[in-house]
């Protein structure tokens, strides 16, 4: 590389010679390759422009001249935008590199928010690191908890939807607006947001659609709707294709009436998270080889939300000590509740009636 670089002044040579660009070269080398435009676009990032724009054009023009690639006079990829009050973002996109140097990212440490998780959206990066953290940002803030919004939780709401900065302020108030409108109450909008970030990310219309579909489709109260939306938001932001998924499993392949989905949906809405195959495997497991009847099974509507990986080697268990009994008319029935929420301790103890080490030495050989 220094014969290539006779003749450049010493700025050039300094330039050409840091450790950001001459990994490219060096990566490429490794693997026979010749550096092409998204590479030498890659080092263009990563080298440093805090001298004149004119010498990084003439640092990427060297570049291309060693390299042999030719720019296409049509490709805006390699025109330089000087722009020394925002650095440019390297290809991955990690801010752990920028917090030293940003105020803005600096405040988002001290909400608590785990940055690491948008350094593969490059537009949420790059539209982020243009905001000011108190024009910009604390009026999200201030909307959020005059909501109800626990301080506590602002990290861990924007960790999960900081998309939310790229929304107009007006259209956030516009779907609170709307909340209050059908009935919900302050405690009820508060547990909503805290519970699910993404929902604010929806339109008026898009939650307006799935608040109808669940009571449509369901024979839903307008006091029933607004009970499943508080109680689980999340239900009300999922997909309405696998909603629909869920409904016919439930209907056509494990055999329970449209009255019995509505019990089941008002008792325990968490059940319509879980993707339609796992609810199938699950209820094939406890129904036809646990013997658990339709009835029971609306009684303990978290039998769904059980792991098999849980849930087999304890009936399993059972059976080798012959107490697999699930019928609540026999005196020697099983609650069902403790079978599947209680740790390995009690459940080996006071529901199987052995000891934590039998039923560990049991695990061992299934």
């Amino acid at each position: 590389m220094k014969s290539s670089m006779v003749g450049l002044s010493k700025v050039l040579q300094r330039k050409l010679s840091s450790p950001s660009y001459s990994a490219v070269r060096y990566n490429c080398q490794r693997s026979g390759l010749n550096p092409n435009e998204t590479q030498l676009e890659e080092s263009k990032k990563e080298v440093d422009v805090s001298e004149s724009g004119e010498v990084y054009k003439n640092i990427l023009k060297t570049a291309q001249e060693m390299y042999g690639v030719k720019k296409n006079p049509f490709d805006q990829r390699f025109d330089v935008e000087f722009e020394p009050a925002s650095p440019r973002i390297p290809a991955s996109y990690n801010l752990a590199g920028y917090v030293n140097k940003s105020p803005l990212l600096q405040e988002f440490v001290r909400l608590g928010i785990d940055m690491s998780k948008w350094d593969e959206d490059r537009e949420l990066v790059e539209s982020i690191l243009k905001k000011d953290f108190f024009s910009d940002i604390q009026p999200y803030i201030r909307l959020l908890t005059d909501y109800g919004l626990e301080p506590e939780k602002l990290g861990w709401f924007f960790t999960k939807n900081p998309r939310i900065f790229l929304e107009s302020l007006d259209d956030i108030q516009v779907r609170f607006n709307y909340l209050e409108s059908k009935r919900f109450s302050p405690s009820m909008i508060a547990r909503i947001i805290s519970h699910n970030p993404l929902w604010l990310s929806f339109k008026t219309q898009e939650i307006d659609e799935h608040l109808g579909y669940l009571q449509k489709n369901f024979k839903l109260t307008g006091n029933e709707v607004r009970e499943i939306a508080t109680r689980c938001p999340r239900l009300v932001t999922k997909n309405l294709w696998k909603l629909e998924m869920i409904k016919f499993s439930i209907w056509e392949e494990m055999g329970f009436t449209k009255e019995e989905t509505k019990s089941l949906l008002l008792k325990d809405p968490r059940v319509f998270l879980i993707p339609s195959q796992t609810m199938v495997e699950r209820f094939n497991y406890f129904h036809n080889i646990m013997k658990i009847p339709h009835q029971t099974v609306l009684e303990y509507p978290a039998l769904f939300r059980t792991r098999l990986l849980r849930l087999r080697p304890r009936h399993e268990f059972l059976e080798v000590n012959n107490r697999h009994q699930y019928d609540k008319t026999r005196p020697d029935f099983v609650p069902i509740d403790q079978m599947i929420k209680r740790d390995d301790s009690f459940f080996a103890v006071e529901i199987a009636g052995s000891s934590i080490d039998v039923y560990n030495e049991f695990l061992k050989t299934i």
